[in-house]
């Protein structure tokens, strides 16, 4: 999913601008990449609501699904006729991804109405990933196709960075996570790449190139003396929130966020003499903390603390969700009301309490520590670090970051670790009428043991679900009110 908005933003800022012609391209495609789980999920969801699934089998229902990806993929590769295809699926995530992951698949299972497909069984691991795989292997794509599966560790976005960067020729990367627009501006090879982005019902496809894209931040910036722009707005533009970050509260894409960054980044440097926020050669030869220039960090987040009271009590305006809610579902819990209310005295304390952060200070070393994990993450997983997460449901605000940043920054670096197996992410990250369900598949013995010890599992499975949608507009974007899942927990278990 990446930043919320960005890809809309990126759209109407830059629109033609930023956008490669269709025909020119399927002269010219030499390769074409595939983020495949962002094109498995729509397909899946095409086959689901347009037949009764009552009337049909499991393995009627699966083989529907996988003959709708095939098809999809195969009217890709007709319209783009590369020279070689890569398909790039998700295989278990880091740590830092497990509790969005958890809060997509608990949300998906229980918020569902009537009798619908199990989505959770996209996740790496189960009985239906594995029959895609057998059917990829075994599909004629018409060219050289090369299959990364779901057995191989990391995220699809995430794998192909370092073949795309050693590819000579023209990129196409099929995705709609917006992570991979930042993932493109960091490659080595970004001049050649074109994202293609799916339209959905229309089957329009969009073409953003990540040459005009680069050229566009840069004369937005404005700044010839600065040496690393595009790394910098990168790193700035993690405070707008990712799949691993909550965005600071008064920082949003539809808030001039990007504007409000840019602004500061630029005045900060000058006020400094400096040339950059991130140094691009210390995070080339991994030293990745020493990489942020946290002092110029400080001076931006002094600049947004200034303007945070009167950004909530002024402009500020709270979302209000547009979805339904089903008040029938009596183990989902939507809190719509306003708890924190920002435009009332004290609604920092508030907002706190509520997310349940206690050392505020803690809070902002720990997301601080993020963005340096997700950097080393998006430079192509150079800490190898799979076991650090962000503990906290949101971030700080901009004056306690200031706060934190200006007392100096101390940092260790990352551990090494290994990732997961596929069936300790399962565990993690489904309910457990999921997890059974598709554990019986997979692991007999496991699926005895779970259904066994059920009733004593409601402390890490819970039944009933509370989701916080006070300042969203859609569900989709509220958040799961749930405890971490304790990584000792899965280990004894299995």
């Amino acid at each position: 999913m990446g930043i919320v908005h960005y890809f809309g933003y990126l759209y109407k800022k830059y629109n033609v601008q930023m956008v490669r012609d269709e025909e020119e391209l399927q002269q010219q495609t030499d390769f074409l990449v595939f983020d495949y789980n962002s094109l498995i999920h729509p397909c899946a969801r095409e086959v689901t609501v347009n037949i009764p699934l009552h009337s049909f089998t499991e393995e009627e229902i699966v083989n529907a699904i996988i003959e709708n990806v095939v098809n999809y993929t195969k009217s890709v590769i007709q319209k783009l006729n590369p020279q070689k295809v890569y398909i790039f699926i998700d295989g278990v995530a880091p740590r830092a991804k497990i509790n969005q992951q958890r809060s997509r698949r608990y949300k998906s299972k229980m918020m569902s109405k009537g009798d619908i497909w199990n989505t959770n069984k996209i996740t790496p691991g189960t009985k239906f990933m594995e029959t895609l795989q057998h059917t990829l292997d075994g599909t004629d794509f018409g060219c050289a196709v090369e299959i990364n599966g779901s057995d191989n560790p990391g995220e699809g976005e995430h794998k192909m960075t370092k073949v795309i960067s050693e590819l000579v020729g023209t990129v196409c990367v099929y995705g709609l996570d917006a992570d991979l627009i930042m993932l493109s501006l960091l490659n080595s090879n970004r001049d050649n790449i074109v994202l293609v982005r799916d339209g959905g019902e229309s089957r329009k496809y969009t073409y953003v190139s990540i040459k005009k894209l680069t050229q566009l931040i840069l004369d937005e910036v404005d700044e010839p003396s600065f040496s690393n722009v595009i790394l910098d707005y990168i790193y700035l533009c993690m405070f707008l929130g990712n799949d691993f970050l909550e965005h600071i509260p008064s920082l949003s894409i539809r808030g001039n966020g990007i504007q409000l960054l840019i602004q500061h980044y630029k005045r900060a440097l000058k006020m400094r003499k400096k040339c950059c926020l991130v140094n691009a050669e210390y995070l080339a030869n991994g030293k990745l903390v020493e990489s942020v220039d946290f002092r110029l960090l400080a001076d931006i987040f002094g600049q947004l603390s200034k303007s945070e009271d009167y950004y909530f009590t002024t402009k500020y305006t709270r979302p209000i969700c547009k979805d339904n809610i089903d008040p029938s579902n009596e183990n989902v819990f939507i809190y719509t009301e306003d708890m924190i209310q920002y435009n009332v005295p004290n609604y920092k304390q508030r907002y706190y309490l509520y997310y349940g952060i206690s050392q505020p200070l803690r809070a902002c070393m720990d997301y601080i520590t993020g963005t340096l994990w997700v950097l080393g993450y998006y430079s192509g997983h150079m800490h190898n670090n799979w076991s650090w997460y962000y503990p906290y449901k949101n971030a700080p605000f901009a004056s306690d970051m200031y706060t934190y940043l200006k007392g100096g920054v101390t940092l260790q670096p990352f551990m090494e670790s290994k990732p997961l197996e596929p069936i300790q992410q399962l565990m993690m990250v489904l309910p457990l009428s999921s997890l059974l369900e598709i554990v019986s598949e997979i692991n007999k013995e496991l699926y005895e043991k779970l259904k066994r010890m059920s009733g004593q599992l409601d402390w890490i499975y819970p039944q009933q679900i509370y989701i916080d949608a006070q300042s969203v507009e859609y569900l989709w974007q509220s958040k799961l009110l749930i405890k971490n899942y304790p990584d000792s927990f899965v280990n004894t278990f299995l």
